[in-house]
């Protein structure tokens, strides 16, 4: 018997490697990984390709942590469902889950030994607008703010508002970056998703045109507090970039 389930699980450990040379550049790579790591658990109780599998039910709050399928130092939650991205209104609904919150509670895949400690300012989880998105399969980067973004912030931290977005002062590519402060300790006590819908002008009616960037910041006075971040992607925009840019996967640099 156990020779039989190591046998599945290398074949669908090998599978999923196929899957992913053959559709390399392809939008639905991640959602075919996806459908093997939940494969591998449903039959051999193995989270393989993914690094963890959580699926008590079968509705949207199930998902899977794992290395970005081409990009093996990034790290990501990514929901089980077919959820295409940021826009879709799902995540929006009374009793939807928050995979920021679900993601800060993976954050040791990357924080390591270190994540029950106090977590280091700068630690980030991030979603990227639909027009800089590689995979048409919502996910969430678990990573750190790179210095480029980290040192101005929190320079700029104590004069963010904590009722709504507004503009930080910082420009990346020609870009406003707008942002939110929220001053709590508890990653699960709200929804940035919510926020950013609720606080940030036009956003309710145009999510898939926002990135959004929830980051673990230290206020003057030695609070805990987030900061949310976003940009807004006009139509017929030809140049964006993508959360990644504005990131450190390893947290590295910190």
């Amino acid at each position: 018997m156990r020779r039989r389930t190591l046998a599945t699980l290398a074949a669908l450990a090998l599978s999923a490697i196929g899957v992913i040379a053959a559709h390399a550049f392809d939008r639905s790579a991640l959602a075919l990984v996806l459908t093997a790591c939940r494969a591998s658990w449903q039959y051999v109780s193995s989270p393989l390709p993914c690094l963890k599998v959580e699926a008590p039910t079968a509705d949207l709050s199930a998902y899977a942590v794992l290395r970005e399928p081409l990009q093996k130092q990034r790290t990501i939650l990514a929901p089980l469902a077919d959820i295409s991205g940021i826009e879709d209104r799902r995540l929006l609904r009374s009793g939807a889950p928050d995979f920021f919150a679900l993601a800060w509670g993976e954050r040791r895949w990357v924080l390591g030994d270190t994540a029950d400690e106090p977590i280091p300012d700068g630690f980030a989880l991030a979603m990227n607008p639909e027009k800089a998105r590689s995979q048409d399969r919502l996910h969430v980067h678990i990573a750190c703010l790179s210095p480029k973004v980290q040192t101005p912030l929190a320079q700029r931290i104590a004069s963010i508002s904590p009722q709504r977005f507004t503009d930080l002062g910082i420009r990346l590519r020609g870009r406003v970056i707008w942002a939110m402060r929220v001053d709590t300790d508890d990653a699960a006590s709200f929804n940035p998703l919510d926020l950013l819908a609720a606080r940030m002008p036009g956003a309710d009616a145009a999510m898939g045109s926002h990135y959004l960037i929830a980051t673990k910041q230290r206020l003057p006075d030695g609070r805990s507090t987030f900061v949310l971040l976003t940009n807004f992607v006009p139509p017929g925009a030809r140049h964006f970039y993508s959360v990644e840019s504005l990131l450190d996967p390893s947290c590295s640099r910190l």
